[in-house]
């Protein structure tokens, strides 16, 4: 259960709880970046799963999504 502890929120207003995180923060970047060119295109560089499941939604609103990815033995992981 939550409690709301928030109490100066006004009655018209809905307070909703969603889970996301990161990953669903994956869309907003496409979202307000490549709606604005005209060609919708982006460039993402592929070190690991986290970028390229970040570019994988991103080809939902973007035309084209070029994927630069390091030679091997060239990425540095943190």
């Amino acid at each position: 259960m939550c409690v709301c502890v928030c109490r100066s929120i006004p009655e018209e207003y809905r307070v909703l709880f969603l889970q996301g995180g990161g990953v669903g923060l994956f869309s907003a970047i496409p979202l307000n970046f490549i709606g604005r060119q005209p060609q919708r295109t982006a460039d993402y560089i592929i070190a690991g799963s986290w970028s390229n499941s970040a570019a994988r939604e991103a080809e939902k609103y973007a035309e084209h999504i070029h994927r630069i990815t390091p030679p091997p033995g060239n990425a540095h992981h943190c």
